[in-house]
């Protein structure tokens, strides 16, 4: 039996927005995050973390003119080609909004994305991983291994390729955990996998 159920897959495949257009219909019934990048004249700037709440709110990317006043950001670029990181948005934020989930009676827990620098967050990491073995179906994105070495080569994630590699190994290991590696090709039956195993954790 498959308690959680991840997606894998090279930047830009539509994996988050995937999951996103299964969960429309029971989005009252989630908890947990997602990842929403934030545009500044049409070129990605940051990345917020964000709870889970309802349909309008649960927007993978956002226009801004500025990033002032915005919170929850946890990597942004710093104008001079590279990236910085603040890894207190999961210690608080992501912590938070695992265990509001299960406090709340969520039947089920959106962990979208991990796999990146927030494998560097000893708190948040022991959080996702009881939400892992808990109860409560999961349901999210995994940073696939070479999306872990973009990110570690634009100066955003130092040791996280390493780090990556030993959780995926990890979850594999899981026998109530799937892996699926999406693709062009395996969209369409990926996303009916993803809507049964959404209306089963639902009932």
């Amino acid at each position: 039996m498959v308690k959680n159920l991840f997606l894998l897959g090279k930047i830009g495949t539509g994996k988050s927005t995937l999951i996103r257009n299964c969960l429309l219909p029971c989005i009252d019934q989630t908890g947990g995050f997602f990842v929403q990048r934030v545009f500044i004249g049409g070129v990605c700037a940051a990345f917020q973390l964000l709870p889970v709440t309802n349909a309008e709110e649960y927007l993978l990317e956002k226009e801004q003119t500025t990033l002032e006043g915005l919170k929850n950001i946890f990597l942004w670029n710093n104008g001079r080609g590279n990236w910085q990181s603040n890894l207190e948005v999961f210690r608080k934020t992501g912590v938070r909004c695992l265990h509001e989930g299960l406090s709340a009676g969520k039947k089920l827990i959106l962990l979208d994305e991990i796999g990146g620098i927030e494998l560097h967050c000893p708190p948040f990491m022991k959080a996702v991983r009881e939400i892992i073995a808990g109860p409560s179906p999961v349901l999210g994105v995994l940073k696939a291994p070479p999306n872990a070495e973009t990110l570690e080569e634009c100066l955003a994630g130092s040791g996280i390729t390493t780090i990556n590699k030993v959780f995926i190994d990890e979850l594999h290991k899981d026998t109530v955990t799937e892996l699926i590696h999406v693709d062009r090709e395996n969209m369409g039956c990926t996303s009916e996998k993803i809507k049964r195993f959404v209306e089963a954790a639902s009932r």
